[in-house]
């Protein structure tokens, strides 16, 4: 699984905002990194690995993703769907970036196509370092203990080299 670092310029790359906004930029890190919203179900019972990479790293839960995006914008008379679409680019970039990400821990991969099948699917190569944050079963506080190493600390390095020269090429490119 890549970094939130790497989760954010993916969903930048992917939905990137129309115009710098703050709201647009928060909405896009929302999005971006929303799949992993599954460890804080594991915090709340102590194991913070217990759900990772299950219903939450789906195609399915992306599109509860966009109709939620959806639901709200209706209830505030938005008409920009703009924000749906861009909302599941990110959230879809997200599912894409873990999938050509080395994971080391079992089982290996995500729920890609829950509740369809509860198989675990990674790509055939995996170009990403794995950030590591404990196993399954860990605490809350095993589980923390790992993030702060030098090897995560050299795959945001590696996601950063990969990812933000596409992400400012694209913010060039709009430019001109």
């Amino acid at each position: 699984m890549c970094s939130p670092v790497g989760h954010t310029l993916g969903g930048f790359i992917a939905g990137a905002p129309p115009a710098f906004n703050w709201r647009w930029l928060l909405f896009i890190l929302l999005a971006a990194n929303a799949p992993d919203l599954d460890f804080l179900a594991g915090a709340l019972v102590g194991e913070f690995n217990r759900y990772h990479h299950m219903a939450s790293h789906s195609i399915m839960a992306s599109a509860i993703f966009m109709l939620l995006v959806f639901i709200v914008l209706r209830l505030n008379n938005s008409q920009s769907f703009k924000a749906v679409w861009l909302g599941g680019l990110a959230y879809n970039a997200h599912l894409l970036l873990d999938c050509i990400t080395i994971d080391s821990s079992a089982p290996r991969g995500m729920q890609l196509f829950w509740p369809f099948t509860e198989q675990y699917f990674i790509a055939p190569f995996t170009f990403f370092t794995n950030i590591q944050h404990g196993g399954r079963n860990d605490t809350v506080w095993e589980a923390l203990g790992p993030i702060f190493s030098m090897h995560n600390l050299g795959a945001v390095f590696l996601e950063l080299a990969v990812l933000l020269p596409i992400f400012l090429f694209m913010q060039w490119r709009k430019r001109t």
